[in-house]
């Protein structure tokens, strides 16, 4: 039984960390900025009205283009950037108990905002979620063993 109930804990956990993920895969309604330069070596191939800088090892590179992120709205999942906050969930299962933390530094902020942000909340509203799905899990595994 207790094997069970243990497998129920670690699926519904390894479950809210998908959903989470999911979650901040969806499409956001906050603002659209450039975040970065897309360049490439200088050749004379290029149109010749790109901008050219010299690198520190003397190179010269033309941008190309920019690389655009729309950022989560308040309220929201955050938007995935570079994917530091995804990739740093962690999830611990010990018997009949299991824990799901995000170790990114900034992942509390992002979930209870700060005094310049507004929250992005992300593990909250799955665990509400989640815990429903949990209940029936464990309703629908002590049925099946005590058949």
């Amino acid at each position: 039984m207790e094997a069970a109930l243990a497998n129920v804990v670690a699926r519904t956990a390894f479950d809210y960390e998908r959903r989470v993920k999911e979650q901040m895969a969806g499409p956001k309604t906050g603002r659209i900025y450039r975040r970065s330069a897309i360049t490439r070596a200088d050749s004379p191939l290029l149109p010749k009205g790109l901008r050219r800088h010299t690198t520190e090892k003397g190179n010269t590179r033309v941008t190309v283009g920019y690389r655009i992120h729309q950022a989560s709205a308040p309220g929201e999942a955050p938007a995935i950037d570079l994917g530091q906050l995804l990739n740093s969930s962690v999830v611990t299962v010990d018997g009949m108990s299991a824990r799901v933390a995000w170790t990114a530094e900034y992942a509390a902020d992002l979930e209870y905002g700060t005094s310049r942000m507004l929250p992005r909340p992300f593990a909250e509203p799955e665990a509400e979620k989640i815990e429903p799905v949990f209940i029936e899990r464990l309703s629908e595994a002590v049925t099946l063993l005590c058949e």
